[in-house]
């Protein structure tokens, strides 16, 4: 098997080194009926007006194409140069690494190469999270080597799938992603909710936004997520062994919902 064509990982640092991609959640449709909420420093507040979802500040500039949607291989998966097994494997991808995927016919997705043309992956051996990559042409992203909020949403969505029980529960997460950033956070969730710039309504929340929630049944801090953008959110959600993403409109995190800080 000769190994010579690469596909683009984007797996934690990495997505820093390719300085013009980022992650950009798919702006969520609200259901029927539904509208955003804003919050206050006390937590869940009044219904706002607005029927739309947070926008994303990736999109709507003028200046990035849509390369494709992020994946997830979910065991060692190999590239093919054609949509058939008995086609020559060009590499192999480790489990848990991250891909740039287009969607090509129910058994095979096509994966983007590092030469801008297209291998083939199995779509049983992917998981697909509700993510665009782009690729931005402004000269002041290329530019910049700094850590800032969208880089730490990319670190947390490295850590999805991750057990919980390896230090990742209540401040954990929100630690752990901010420390392989460059950033110390305190670890208890209370001291974290404590520092940086209050932001107190849902539409004005970007990417790397710390949130907090309550546990109604122990009466303080329950967990600490992350803020990836369109509406979503990663963290040590409650009876979930993994990290995992969701939907912060929804009305069980709305109520909940007591902090997020900048």
């Amino acid at each position: 098997m000769r190994l010579y064509r690469r596909p683009i990982l984007i797996p934690l640092r990495s997505a820093l080194a390719m300085a013009a991609i980022c992650f950009a959640a798919l702006l969520a449709s609200l259901a029927a009926g539904d509208s955003l909420h804003s919050f206050d420093h006390a937590g869940f507040a009044k219904a706002s007006s607005s029927p739309h979802a947070p926008r994303s500040p990736f999109t709507g500039q003028g200046r990035e194409v849509t390369l494709g949607k992020l994946c997830q291989a979910t065991e060692i998966a190999d590239i093919h140069t054609h949509p058939d097994p008995k086609s020559e494997v060009c590499y192999e991808v480790k489990a848990h690494e991250f891909m740039v995927s287009k969607p090509f016919n129910a058994n095979w997705t096509k994966i983007l190469l590092q030469d801008g043309e297209y291998g083939y992956s199995l779509t049983s051996h992917l998981v697909f999270l509700p993510y665009t990559v782009t690729h931005s042409n402004s000269p002041a992203q290329r530019g910049s080597g700094a850590v800032g909020s969208p880089e730490i949403a990319g670190f947390a969505l490295g850590l999805v799938g991750l057990p919980v029980s390896t230090g990742l529960r209540n401040g954990g997460f929100v630690h752990r992603a901010f420390e392989v950033g460059g950033i110390e956070l305190p670890f208890s969730l209370k001291k974290q909710s404590e520092i940086g710039k209050p932001v107190t309504r849902l539409e004005d929340l970007q990417p790397g936004d710390r949130l907090y929630f309550w546990d109604g049944r122990k009466d303080r801090l329950g967990f600490g997520g992350i803020y990836l953008g369109g509406g979503h959110f990663i963290g040590p959600l409650p009876n979930k062994r993994k990290i995992e993403t969701d939907y912060l409109g929804s009305k069980k995190w709305l109520k909940c919902l007591v902090a997020a800080r900048r």
